[in-house]
């Protein structure tokens, strides 16, 4: 049977308690019965001002076990602290040092949320951060299809341009070619080609490798 206990600290003038509960419990399953263990040797619930922001377990292991502090919410632990890979004096070995640790935590604030928040907190945050990836993209559609529509204009008018340039040259061709020379002639067939050329290269190129948006057109 645990003893629940609370240890109370007064950090920069923060009020920590520290809370001890029943550990963790989980089934491993030996030959065929199921046996219940714990997961750790301590478990403890971890309030600042009130709040509660952190668990605190001590895990199993040979020798005298580091603290490690654990945020509420599965995926936003904190990587690291009271680990065996950090400095020795990095370590959280009393509930004071986690005290001194949490309230450090606690009052880091990153982008209007704090590195130690209550679950509350967290949602708001996270439902904030939603909100505002939802308002982003919707800009950013809203300015790819004016983009793209913009470009549809742009293409139009330069398909359009091409097509008035190679007819009026067909039809400079029709109406005048008895009046001009085989050289002017010759050069008005050229100029005729190349750009019923482009217009091919350039409808080939769409084809081939535009997205569908466009291609074809």
């Amino acid at each position: 049977m645990v003893k629940l206990t609370t240890e109370v600290f007064d950090i920069d003038g923060r009020n920590v308690e520290i809370t001890r509960i029943p550990p963790r419990m989980r089934t491993l399953t030996i030959g065929r019965d199921p046996e219940e263990k714990p997961e750790e040797q301590g478990l403890f619930e971890l309030r600042i001002d009130g709040a509660f922001v952190a668990r605190v377990k001590r895990p199993f292991g040979i020798g005298k076990q580091p603290f490690k502090l654990e945020r509420l919410i599965d995926g936003y632990s904190v990587s690291g602290i009271g680990e065996r890979d950090v400095y020795m004096k990095e370590r959280l070995y009393t509930l004071e040092s986690v005290a001194v640790k949490a309230v450090e935590l606690r009052n880091d604030i990153c982008r209007d949320v704090s590195s130690l928040p209550t679950t509350e907190e967290l949602r708001v945050y996270l439902a904030k951060e939603a909100e505002q990836r939802r308002i982003e993209n919707a800009e950013r559609k809203t300015r790819d299809e004016r983009d793209k529509q913009e470009r549809a204009a742009e293409r139009a008018a330069g398909d359009a341009a091409l097509d008035d340039l190679i007819g009026g040259l067909k039809s400079i061709e029709e109406r005048l070619g008895s009046e001009l020379s085989n050289y002017e002639m010759n050069a008005l067939r050229m100029a005729i080609s190349k750009h019923e050329k482009d217009r091919e290269t350039i409808l080939t190129h769409r084809m081939a490798f535009e997205s569908d948006e466009f291609r074809g057109k």
